[in-house]
């Protein structure tokens, strides 16, 4: 038998990309916290692999759930970008991406009456913490609130699709929970580290997902 050259899969390749451009950008933000515009285009290139990944298995495949999944990672893209220019236009795409993406599960997948009693109990739950923290998150407690309700219904709205897919959401909603706590007095370097880590690994995760289904 002839010996065969094994070529690595293309998204094996993309997560290792995302990974060490993660790594150069935490370490731009430790060591050189004032190159923003250095950290902006790292932020924007790993968010644009996974996104160009999807892009590539959407051609193969371009049926409602990859086009759908898509258009939510190039919002994302966007949405990474702008959180370094304008914090606010950042989140408002975020959450616009966050709504495309709850659509997508609604249409795909079933939201049962289990999933409604769990998003009303994370709910009060939520609404409880944030309370908490009202004082220490100042003038964006409310922004924050509506970005919970929307952040929390997308990842409950995900237990009615495949495993990886639910792997992925779990992770954007526990991505911008540290995200929150980065924002009163008890954000610090690791958590900002794991919660941008925990984002790039769910938009990877779901990148994935898109390019499996093209195969």
């Amino acid at each position: 038998m002839p010996y065969e050259k094994k070529q690595l899969p293309i998204n094996a390749i993309c997560f290792v990309g995302v990974l060490i451009l993660f790594l150069i950008l935490k370490s731009i933000e430790i060591f050189l916290p004032t190159w923003n515009i250095p950290i902006t285009i790292i932020k924007g290139i790993a968010s644009s692999i996974p996104f160009g990944l999807a892009v590539f298995a959407t051609t193969k495949r371009p049926d409602f759930f990859n086009t759908g999944f898509s258009v939510v990672l190039f919002a994302y893209l966007i949405g990474d970008i702008l959180i370094r220019i304008n914090f606010v236009a950042g989140v408002v795409t975020f959450l616009i991406a966050n709504l495309l993406m709850s659509g997508i599960f609604l249409r795909i997948g079933k939201f049962s009456k289990l999933q409604l009693i769990l998003y009303l109990l994370a709910l009060v739950v939520c609404l409880v913490i944030l309370i908490v923290f009202k004082d220490a998150l100042g003038s964006v407690f409310y922004p924050v609130l509506v970005y919970t309700f929307v952040v929390l219904f997308m990842m409950i709205s995900s237990l009615g699709m495949p495993p990886m897919v639910k792997i992925g959401a779990i992770l954007f909603f526990i991505s911008d929970l540290l995200l929150g706590v980065g924002l009163t007095d008890f954000g610090n370097q690791i958590i900002s580290f794991i919660s941008l880590g925990l984002y790039y690994i769910a938009i990877c995760t779901l990148a994935n997902v898109v390019y499996r289904r093209s195969l």
